[in-house]
């Protein structure tokens, strides 16, 4: 897929943006609400006989949870719309949208208080790459 920056000068670049923001079947209403939802699932869930609690009894790593945001992510925006699905191999994205697939996206996550870093090679392109 190109670049939709690709070609335009950087004082354009707002406006790709917004025109991209805009054309994104999500409006971000609907994106904060299916997060909220997913983490309320998470500190609501409980494992094992003796019913420990994240956030309570336990404290996973940020990778794990992390994933299981992903998922469960995934699984609230279906539940929504089953245009959108988790992703199923290494190739797609983690959130595929069946329509159009450049609307399909990342989730990214972090542990830092000070910001969210995601992969910092996003822009770099490499042999490997399997997600485009």
């Amino acid at each position: 897929m190109t670049s939709p920056y690709e070609g335009v000068s950087p004082e354009r670049w707002s406006r790709v943006t917004a025109e991209l923001v805009e054309a994104f079947p999500l409006k971000g209403d609907e994106l904060v609400a299916v997060a909220m939802a997913s983490w309320e699932e998470i500190y609501a869930s409980s494992f094992g006989n003796g019913k420990l609690v994240v956030g309570r009894d336990i404290f996973l790593p940020a990778q794990a949870t992390g994933v299981i945001f992903e998922r469960l992510f995934a699984l609230n925006l279906n539940r929504n719309d089953t245009s959108w699905r988790g992703g199923r191999t290494k190739a797609e994205k983690d959130i595929v949208f069946d329509g159009e697939a450049q609307f399909s996206f990342e989730v990214k996550t972090s542990s830092s208080r000070d910001g969210i870093f995601g992969n910092r090679s996003t822009g770099l392109l490499s042999n490997g790459r399997r997600k485009r």
